[in-house]
């Protein structure tokens, strides 16, 4: 599910040095994120790119290096689909644990059946 429109700001830092772009986290895993940015970023995909995820209630950040898998451009901005470099999984205990999907268990053998629903 989406986030909020402006709930929780990015920072994306181009390798190269230009400009930082800005937008808002749209979605989000354990192993990357969704970013409506403000403008376009198509030049990027294939760059690792650092971000910085910003909770503009709490001031709380999270940094992150990501590669830039995909852009879906749209007439004012673009989505970008990362994926986590460093860390290459986000950790527990930031201010994104709220938003995050529940990990499955590593404990579990794969010959254990599935719980039941």
């Amino acid at each position: 599910m989406p986030f909020p429109s402006g709930a929780i700001r990015v920072e994306i830092s181009p390798p190269n040095g230009d400009t930082v772009l800005h937008g808002n986290l749209w979605d989000l895993t354990h192993n990357g994120c969704c970013v409506v940015v403000d403008g376009q970023a198509d030049e990027l995909v294939d760059s690792n790119c650092g971000l910085t995820i910003k909770d503009p209630a709490t001031g709380s950040t999270l940094k992150a290096l990501a590669q830039l898998e995909w852009c879906d451009d749209t007439i004012r901005n673009c989505f970008c689909g990362f994926r986590f470099v460093t860390p290459m999984a986000l950790p527990r205990g930031t201010f994104l644990d709220d938003y995050l999907p529940e990990q499955p268990s590593t404990s579990q053998s794969p010959e254990d059946p599935m719980p039941s629903p």
